[in-house]
C-alpha cells in the first residue's frame, strides 16, 4: 500500500458517504431512499478498504479485512434491493413483481456465496481478484473464477431485474432516479477489478454522473412535496413515498364519505369585488380548508370556484369515514366562519 493509491480511495470513499448522507437527509422519508443510502454507505466502506488489501502477507490477512468483503457484498445486494423497491411503485404488475423477486433472490444469493467464499479463500481475493484487470492472464486462473462466479450471477441476476424494472410504469420520479444510476453502474461496477488507484477514479466518474444525473428526481419529489403539502392529507403523502403516486392513486372499490363545501352567494362577491380581492380571498379560504383536511387524513378531489369536494376514507381506507367525514364539515363551518364577510 502507498499514499498515492490511498488518497484517491479515500477521497472516493468520502464522495460516496456524502452522496448518501446528501441523500438520506433530502429523502429519508422514502423507503427506496433509505435502501440507496445504505448500497451507497457500503460502498464507501469497500473503498476505505481496497488500498488495504495487499498490504499484507497472505498467510497474516486479519479478520477486518476478510469481512470487508462483506461491504461489497452489501453495496450490489443493497442495489438490487433498491430495484426490487422501485418496481413496486408500478400498479398492477404481478407477472413482473415475480421476476424481479427471483432475479433478486438470485442476487442475494450470489452475494452470500461471495462473502463466504472470501472468507473460505481469503488470499484468492487480494492476490486474484480484486484489480484483477492488473494482472496478466487473470481470466484463465482458476483462483479469479473462484470469487469471479458468483459476483458474475449477481451481475447478471442484477442487469435481468434492472431490464424487467425499465419495462415497468414505475414512478416518474423514480425513473429519473434509475437512469441516473444506470449511466454510472458501468463505473462502479469496474471499480472492483482495475487496478487500485484508478478504480477510485472509476468510482469518483461514476458517484458524479449519478449526482449530476439524478438532479430530475429531487426535482420532481419538490414539486411533487409541494402538491402534496397543499392538496393531500399526511397519511396519503406517507402512501406516495412508499407506493409512487401512481399506484397509490389508482382506482380501488371503497366505501367513502364525500364532503362538498362551498360558499354561498360568492358569484354575488366575486362581481362586487375586484379579481385580486378575490383571489386573495380564495388562496385563505383554500389554505383553512387544506389544513383541516390534513387534520382529518381526508383529501380534496376538487377545486372549482368556491367549491371543494373532500373524499373521507380514500385513498387511505378508513372504517369510521362517515364519522370522520361529519366532525370535518362541523369543524369547515367553524374555521371558516371568522373568514367570511
Amino acid at each position: 500500500m502507498s499514499f498515492d493509491a490511498l488518497l484517491p480511495s479515500t477521497m472516493a470513499a468520502v464522495l460516496a458517504f456524502g452522496l448518501g448522507l446528501g441523500i438520506a437527509r433530502a429523502d429519508w422519508p422514502s423507503p427506496t431512499t433509505r435502501v440507496l443510502f445504505l448500497a451507497l454507505f457500503a460502498s464507501g466502506l469497500a473503498m476505505l478498504g481496497t488500498p488495504f488489501i495487499d498490504f499484507f502477507p497472505d498467510d497474516q490477512i486479519p479478520s477486518w479485512l476478510r469481512l470487508h468483503a462483506c461491504s461489497e457484498a452489501v453495496t450490489l445486494a443493497a442495489f438490487g434491493l433498491w430495484v426490487w423497491r422501485v418496481a413496486r411503485t408500478a400498479p398492477n404488475q404481478r407477472r413482473a413483481m415475480q421476476w424481479i423477486s427471483a432475479w433478486t433472490c438470485v442476487q442475494l444469493g450470489a452475494m452470500v456465496a461471495y462473502f463466504l467464499l472470501c472468507q473460505v479463500y481469503p488470499a484468492a481475493r487480494p492476490n486474484h481478484f480484486i484489480a484483477a484487470l492488473g494482472r496478466e492472464h487473470f481470466v484463465s486462473d482458476p483462483q479469479f473464477w473462484i470469487l469471479a462466479a458468483p459476483f458474475l450471477i449477481g451481475a447478471v441476476a442484477f442487469i435481468a431485474s434492472c431490464i424487467v424494472m425499465f419495462r415497468m410504469p414505475i414512478d416518474g420520479a423514480e425513473r429519473q432516479r434509475a437512469v441516473a444510476f444506470a449511466v454510472q453502474a458501468p463505473f462502479l461496477t469496474a471499480a472492483l477489478i482495475l487496478p487500485v488507484g484508478i478504480h477510485a477514479l472509476s468510482m469518483t466518474i461514476g458517484m458524479l454522473l449519478f449526482a449530476v444525473s439524478s438532479l430530475r428526481y429531487y426535482i420532481e419529489q419538490g414539486e411533487r412535496a409541494q402538491f402534496m403539502s397543499k392538496f393531500l392529507s399526511p397519511q396519503v403523502a406517507e402512501l406516495v413515498r412508499h407506493r409512487g403516486f401512481d399506484r397509490a392513486l389508482q382506482p380501488r372499490s371503497l366505501d367513502i364519505t364525500a364532503v362538498h363545501c362551498d360558499l354561498r352567494g360568492f358569484t354575488h362577491f366575486a362581481e362586487h369585488h375586484s379579481s385580486e380581492f378575490v383571489i386573495g380571498f380564495l388562496g385563505r379560504y383554500y389554505e383553512v380548508v387544506g389544513s383541516v383536511v390534513a387534520e382529518f387524513g381526508a383529501t380534496i378531489k376538487d377545486y372549482a370556484g368556491d367549491g371543494v369536494m373532500i373524499l373521507v376514507g380514500a385513498p387511505v381506507a378508513q372504517a369510521d369515514h362517515a364519522e370522520q367525514g361529519l366532525q370535518l364539515a362541523v369543524r369547515l363551518r367553524a374555521e371558516l366562519a371568522p373568514l367570511l364577510p
